[in-house]
C-alpha cells in the first residue's frame, strides 16, 4: 500500500505528464481496492490474478530481452557459492531479503471457508504458488545481472534494478516495467486486503479482538467491517508517515517491510514448533517422524539466520531501533494476551477453530 500511489504517480507522469500527489493515488487505491474485495472473494480473487498473469508476462518478456540483448554475459558465476561475499556469513545477511520476498505465502490459508474443497486446493494453491514464484524470483533476478552485465557493484547501487536493467538494454520498452509494477502493486494490495480483512475478522469473531470486527456485509457476505477497518489504518499509517513524519513512501516501504519481517519470522518459528505438539496431542495416529518432527525443527533452525541478520548489533539508524520495537511488540502482545485468556477461559481452544475445521 505504501508504494502503489507514489509508482502509479511517477508512472503517469513519466508516461504521459500527468502530475497527481501520491498520497491523493494512495486513498483512490485502497478505496478501490475494498469495494472490490468487498464484493467477494471470487470477484477480487480473478482480478488479482489477471494483474498477476499480465505482469508475470511483462516481466518474462523483459527479462528475455535482457538475456538476450547482453547474452554474451550469461554465465552460471552468480549460482557459485565461491561467488557470496563473506560466505554463510553473507548469506545470513541476504537471508532476510529471500523472506521478506516470500511473505504471505501463507495468506491463502484465511480464504478456507470461502474456498471449494479447502483441504486439498489450500494445500496446492500454498506449495504450487510457493515453488512457482521462487523460480518467477531466480529467472527476474538472473535477467536483471545479466542486464547490468554482472556488474555487482552498479546492481546494488540502483534503486530500481529492473527497470534499469531493461534501461540499459531496451529502453524504448522500459514502460513494460512500469506496466508491470503497477499491475504486480494492485494484484498484491487485491491478495494482501482479502487474506488481512480475513484473518482480523476470524479474530473478532473469536472474542480476540473487539467484536465489530467479526460482522459481515448483510447482502456480499464478506467481512466489510474487518476489510475497511484495515485499510482505513493502513493508509492512516502511510500518510502520517509520509506526509507528518516526511519519510518518503518508498523509504516507508523499506521501513515497514523490514520492522514488520522480524515478528513474522518469529511466528513462523512459532508456528513450526506448535505443529508436533499439535500432531502429537490430536492426530497421533497420523504422526510422521520427517514431516511432523525434524521438518519443523530444520524450518526454525533455518529461520535463525534471517533473524539474526535482522537483530544483530551494527545496523543503522532507524533499522537498530527496530528489533527493540519488535521486542516490545511482542512483550505487549504476551500482555494483551494473558489478560483476555483470563477474562474469556475458553479463549485459548477457539483461537482457529473456524479456519482449522475447514
Amino acid at each position: 500500500m505504501s508504494i502503489a500511489g507514489v509508482w502509479v504517480a511517477e508512472t503517469l507522469k513519466t508516461f504521459l505528464g500527468l502530475s497527481i500527489h501520491w498520497a491523493v493515488l494512495t486513498v483512490l487505491l485502497s478505496v478501490a481496492t475494498g469495494w472490490l474485495v468487498m464484493r467477494g472473494v471470487g470477484l477480487s480473487t480473478l482480478w488479482s490474478s489477471i494483474f498477476f498473469y499480465f505482469e508475470a508476462g511483462l516481466l518474462v518478456l523483459g527479462g528475455l530481452i535482457m538475456m538476450i540483448t547482453d547474452h554474451h554475459f550469461l554465465t552460471l558465476a552468480p549460482f557459485k557459492f565461491s561467488n557470496l561475499t563473506g560466505g554463510l556469513a553473507g548469506l545470513g545477511a541476504g537471508f532476510p531479503f529471500a523472506v521478506y520476498l516470500f511473505l504471505g505465502w501463507e495468506n491463502s490459508a484465511s480464504l478456507a471457508e470461502e474456498t471449494e474443497n479447502p483441504r486439498r486446493n489450500i494445500s496446492r494453491a500454498l506449495i504450487t504458488g510457493t515453488l512457482a514464484i521462487g523460480i518467477f524470483y531466480i529467472f527476474l533476478a538472473y535477467a536483471t545481472a545479466v542486464g547490468f552485465k554482472m556488474d555487482a557493484q552498479a546492481l546494488g547501487a540502483s534503486r530500481l534494478p529492473f527497470v534499469d536493467g531493461l534501461k540499459f538494454s531496451a529502453p524504448a520498452l522500459v514502460i513494460l516495467a512500469y506496466i508491470a509494477g503497477v499491475t504486480s502493486i494492485m494484484g498484491s494490495l487485491i491478495g494482501l486486503v482479502n487474506s488481512q480483512a480475513r484473518i482480523l475478522f476470524n479474530s473478532g469473531r473469536e472474542g480476540l479482538m473487539p467484536e465489530f470486527l467479526g460482522k459481515i456485509h448483510p447482502q456480499h457476505q464478506t467481512p466489510h467491517s474487518a476489510m475497511w477497518a484495515f485499510l482505513i489504518i493502513a493508509v492512516a499509517l502511510i500518510l502520517g508517515f509520509g506526509l507528518l513524519g516526511g519519510v518518503a513512501p518508498l523509504n516507508y516501504f523499506g521501513f515497514a517491510g523490514t520492522l514488520g519481517t522480524i515478528p513474522i519470522i518469529l511466528t513462523y518459528m512459532l508456528t513450526n514448533l506448535a505443529l508436533p505438539v499439535y500432531v502429537i496431542r490430536y492426530h497421533r495416529s497420523e504422526l510422521d517422524i520427517f514431516r511432523h518432527i525434524l521438518m519443523p525443527i530444520v524450518g526454525t533452525v533455518v529461520m535463525l539466520f534471517p533473524l539474526w541478520g535482522l537483530v544483530q548489533p551494527g545496523h543503522a539508524w532507524p533499522f537498530n531501533v527496530f528489533p527493540w520495537i519488535a521486542l516490545g511488540v511482542l512483550v505487549l502482545s504476551i500482555i494483551y494476551g494473558v489478560v483476555i485468556a483470563r477474562l474469556s477461559p475458553g479463549l485459548a481452544h477457539r483461537i482457529g477453530a473456524y479456519v482449522a475445521d475447514q
